[in-house]
Order: structure tokens, then sequence, then C-alpha cells
């Protein structure tokens, strides 16, 4: 009987091995991490809206990150895809009042609008944002 089912367990680590049953509809995405900085001090909480700059002709997906202690990256798997974006970052003091309605706090700066040429490969990239 184990004999019987051997050739249908090898099949099966073969194909999971090889990915097959699985699929990424899109481009590849790669991962982008780095630092936040605003007034010279680490961002506590805040997040980053990566968009895609249409008017350079990109028309990648966007994606969001969230920014802790200091720290962001791209959510794995929904990442960037190289080339021109528009990065907006939101600055918050993380004193919800309302989980619903603003869980991440007050805004306290921004949007800082940056734009960046994002590698077509996973990457870091650190913003030093201005005084708002």
């Amino acid at each position: 009987m184990m004999r019987e089912r051997s050739p249908y367990i090898i099949a099966f680590f073969v194909m999971h091995a090889l990915g097959c049953g699985g699929s990424h509809d899109g481009p590849r995405r790669y991962e982008l991490s780095g630092s936040v900085t605003y007034e010279g001090m680490s961002v506590s909480i805040g997040e980053i809206h990566f968009e895609p700059d249409a008017s350079k002709g990109s028309m990648g997906p966007g994606t969001v990150a969230q920014i802790r202690e200091g720290k962001y990256v791209t959510p794995r798997g929904k990442g960037t895809v190289g080339g021109p974006y528009i990065a907006r970052l939101f600055v918050y003091d993380g004193r919800p009042k309302d989980e619903s309605h603003a869980p991440l706090g007050n805004l306290v700066a921004g949007p800082f609008n940056v734009t960046l040429d994002v590698p077509d490969r996973d990457a870091t990239h650190d913003f030093e944002l201005p005084p708002n």
C-alpha cells in the first residue's frame, strides 16, 4: 500500500517545489525597506503610500507600507515593481481616539511627496523629512 502512494507523494512534492498550482498575477514585486526621520528624529508611527509616477510613464501597482519605530518595509509579495514612484509620507502621533476612525492617531505632519526611482530588485531607501 505504501508503494502505491509513493509516486503520488513524490509528484506532489515536485509540483509544489516547481510552483504548480500557484500563480502570481501581474509583474514581479520587490521589497522596499528603510528608515524614516522627521525633523531629525525617527518617526514612531506613520504610513508611506507608494504610487507609480504616471507623469513619467510608470503604470505599475502601488502599495502601502507602515512606519513603526522609524522603519518601514513593504508587505511581502505586494512591494514595488521598479521605476518612477511618488512616495506620500504621513506622520501620526500614535494616540488613536477611535480605532475605526483613526487607528494611527492624529496626523502630525504630511503628506510629504517624494519622487524616487525604485530599482527592479529588493532595495532600501531612507527618507529624511523636513519640518512641515
